[in-house]
């Protein structure tokens, strides 16, 4: 063992080669498939709000993998929260989530942003990093995600694709 540390040469990267970059994925991925039987089944989610000149007002960046919904990012511009716009989100990307088969979702925030927002939600808190960021706490949340509540957030669903000409006209469709 003591000689592998004489063998080895470790590098730090900034614009690492992307066929560098796709041998750790692909090891880590070839790993975690030995141990749980299947790939992941992984997609993107990107939802935005946008105002009726097709701004982006707010939006969700996340997406799924193993059956359990990530939300990344979530974001409302302020004169639009609490009026039922991060609601809006958080809600369409558990009913998409729910629709492509998961069943747990799971994200974090910071103590100065949205913890109750997540908990009126239903989300659990399951950790707390203290001091992360410093001064602050990091909050990692957890929630199964059941068909009733597909059920009575359905309208949640009705996202529209849309290119910022198409705003105006998805915003009168919208619910």
């Amino acid at each position: 063992m003591a000689g592998v540390n004489h063998e080895l040469t470790l590098t730090s990267e900034l614009n690492p080669s992307a066929a560098d970059v796709e041998v750790v994925k692909n090891g880590l991925l070839a790993f975690n498939v030995e141990h749980i039987g299947l790939e992941p089944r992984s997609a993107s989610l990107n939802l935005f709000l946008r105002n009726l000149s097709g701004d982006v007002i707010g939006g969700l960046l996340g997406g799924w993998r193993w059956g359990w919904l990530y939300v990344d990012k979530l974001w409302v511009q302020a004169e639009y929260r609490k009026r039922g716009a991060g609601s809006r989100l958080l809600t369409a990307a558990e009913a998409a989530a729910m629709a492509a088969g998961c069943t747990d979702a799971v994200l974090d925030t910071f103590s100065f942003q949205a913890r109750d927002f997540y908990e009126r939600h239903g989300y659990i808190s399951y950790a707390t990093l203290e001091g992360f960021p410093p001064g602050h706490r990091q909050f990692l949340f957890h929630k199964r995600l059941t068909k009733y509540e597909s059920l009575s957030r359905r309208r949640a669903l009705q996202i529209m694709p849309a290119t910022r000409g198409d705003a105006k006209e998805n915003e009168r469709k919208g619910p």
